[in-house]
């Protein structure tokens, strides 16, 4: 397991590397056309955003996966523990959803990706596999409250909070 300092420099690089690449990938999705549609219907105001570039996520992820990669072969005696995929899986999931939601958005040339209950649907998706995989792997579920001792035991509700 990496000591604590070494994650929060890991998070420190990913952001440094998101940030210092931005400059870059944004005028590159510009050109692919990769931009917010702006309702017509909608307030003069907002039009000025007309071709706001969308899929920035896809930055953050890759920065956050290739990073965390990197640190752990960086210290080789490092084994991948099953919490580290399943926080990948969280985040590739969670990702794809907003990936998706921009990809339609580009496609149709509209501002509408997936409804609000398709977002729902896909999260809670992610959310009952994780509880499953957690479940069967038998992890605590119980709630605390970090920095007192007050805890408290869910058992098969714990999935509500997912």
């Amino acid at each position: 397991m990496l000591p604590q300092s070494v994650l929060l420099i890991t998070i420190g690089i990913a952001f440094l590397f998101s940030v210092l690449i931005s400059p870059v990938l944004i005028p590159f999705l510009k050109r692919l056309k990769f931009g917010q549609s702006i309702r017509e219907e909608g307030p003069e105001s907002h039009q000025s955003k007309s071709g706001t570039p969308t899929m920035g996520g896809v930055l953050i992820i890759v920065s956050i996966i290739f990073t965390s990669l990197f640190m752990i072969w960086r210290y080789e005696g490092t084994e991948l523990s099953s919490e580290f995929f399943i926080l990948l899986f969280v985040l590739i999931g969670y990702g794809l959803i907003g990936f998706l939601d921009d990809f339609i958005k580009i496609i149709k040339k509209r501002n509408l990706g997936l409804t609000s209950k398709q977002k729902m649907l896909f999260q809670i998706f992610i959310a009952v596999v994780v509880y499953i995989v957690l479940h069967n792997h038998g992890y605590n579920t119980a709630v605390s409250i970090p920095g007192t001792d007050f805890s408290m035991e869910f058992g098969w509700f714990y999935s509500v909070f997912y």
